[in-house]
This record gives structure tokens, C-alpha cells and sequence, in this order.
């Protein structure tokens, strides 16, 4: 999903290298999933992917810039600055929320298709989709899907491990944590977000002693909806 914005970076000129990772249950991991799904978890993996090798810099978006963070937390050499996209990092009660709308909506997905074809036209355009670039679509199209002997498609992410995953998102804690964060932070959120409000990202901001800014006519999906704008973010965060 990242792969719009990577091409933005290599259309401007910059070299560098990029790792990313499926976290469990996700893409094309083949890891099984725990439940209850521990966002910690996932932090570990972001660290052992390093290698002990601090990266330049961590771009997260969502989830992911959740848990980019707990990656920092459980080792403080994992990176020498953060990009947060929309950060899933929530005050109290930390709790597993299983009535959530996305628990919910998660666990009522469709999740095969009779081809690529159907897939396709039963996604794009329309719902969150709406509003993507072409480019990120095309990308979940091509790695969001995983193909049948019988010619079907199914997500790649199964809507139980999609549910359990948005359900955790409240039971981690780092919240309270924030402010041991010892690299530069700056927080990414879209205008129109439905999960970040100006005053949200404003508290979070503050809990991390960063900066932040407000990426105009876009919404909770900003890589997939701006990618070039998230590579403009990254190339100027880089130099600072």
C-alpha cells in the first residue's frame, strides 16, 4: 500500500532504502494470529525487522503508526525519528472493545469474490474507496487479494483477525507512554479524518512534545488518498 508513495520519493530524486512488513495476520504474512491480538506483538516484530540497526526514519499510517511507536517504546534505538500518520494511540480504559463499528463492520465483510474481476467492481469507487488514488488502489487490488485454485479471490486479512485487531486497538496502553518517545515526533493527520479532530491531534501533539500538521481534502487515509503530499512530508521531516 505504501508503494504510491515510494514511487513519489524516487520521481523527486531521493535514494534510499525502504522496509516494510506485514504485520500478522495481514498482506502476505504467514504468521498465525494470537487472540486476544496483541498490538505489542507487533512492536516486537518491527524491531527484530530492524535488525538492531536504527532506521533513518519510521513512516506509520493508522495501525501501523500505533504500533511504530510501541516498536520506540519496547526499543529506544529502533529509529532516529517518527512520521505518525493518524496514530491509533487512545486514552482510557484500555480495554478489548468488542462493539466497536469496525469490530463489527469487520466480522460482516465479504471476503471471497468470484474473480478479480468482481472484486474489483465491487470496491472500487465506492466507499472509502472513493477517494483513493488510483495508484493505491491498484496496490490493494494487486496485494490486498490472494487467488483460488477455483479462480475466487479471498482478502488477504481475514475479517475475524480484522476485527480482533480493531478491537485491541484500545487494549495497549501506549497512551500513557507517549512522552518517553526520545526522537522527533510530527503527527500527519487528514482535514477531514473521523478520527483525528484538530483538537485530538493537537492533545496527542502535545503528549509527545512534537509537531504536527493538517493535510487539507483528505480523511483518515491520507498515504492512499495524497500519496505525493506524504512524500513531500518525508523528504522535508528527513532534513530537519
Amino acid at each position: 500500500m505504501w508503494r504510491p508513495v515510494i514511487d513519489e520519493l524516487v520521481d523527486r530524486g531521493l535514494e534510499f532504502s525502504a522496509t516494510a512488513i506485514d504485520h500478522m495476520g495481514h498482506g502476505a504474512s504467514t504468521r498465525n494470529w494470537d487472540v486476544p491480538v496483541d498490538w505489542w506483538q507487533n512492536g516486537r516484530d518491527e524491531v527484530q525487522c530492524g535488525g538492531g540497526i536504527p532506521f533513518d526514519m519510521v513512516v506509520g499510517h493508522s495501525s501501523g503508526a500505533g504500533n511504530a511507536v510501541l516498536a520506540a517504546l519496547i526499543d529506544p534505538e529502533f529509529t532516529h525519528r517518527l512520521v505518525l500518520i493518524e496514530p491509533i494511540l487512545l486514552p482510557p480504559p484500555y480495554v478489548q472493545d468488542t462493539q466497536h463499528p469496525l469490530v463489527v463492520g469487520a466480522l460482516r465483510r465479504k471476503r471471497r469474490f468470484e474473480s478479480r474481476e468482481a472484486a474489483y467492481a465491487n470496491f472500487h469507487g465506492r466507499g472509502v474507496f472513493a477517494t483513493w488514488d488510483e495508484r493505491a488502489f491498484d496496490a490493494y487490488m494487486a496485494y490486498g487479494f490472494v487467488d483460488q485454485p477455483d479462480g475466487s479471490v479471498v482478502i488477504a486479512c481475514d475479517p475475524r483477525h480484522e476485527s480482533e485487531y480493531f478491537g485491541a486497538a484500545t487494549a495497549h496502553g501506549g497512551w500513557e507512554r507517549m512522552g518517553e518517545i526520545g526522537v522527533p515526533v510530527h503527527i500527519v493527520a487528514g482535514e477531514t479524518s473521523d478520527s483525528h479532530p484538530p483538537e485530538f491531534v493537537e492533545l496527542q501533539r502535545e503528549r509527545f512534545g512534537g509537531t504536527s500538521e493538517i493535510v487539507a481534502g483528505v480523511g483518515h487515509l491520507v498515504p492512499m488518498e495524497a500519496p505525493g503530499v506524504v512524500a513531500e512530508i518525508v523528504i522535508r521531516e528527513l532534513g530537519a
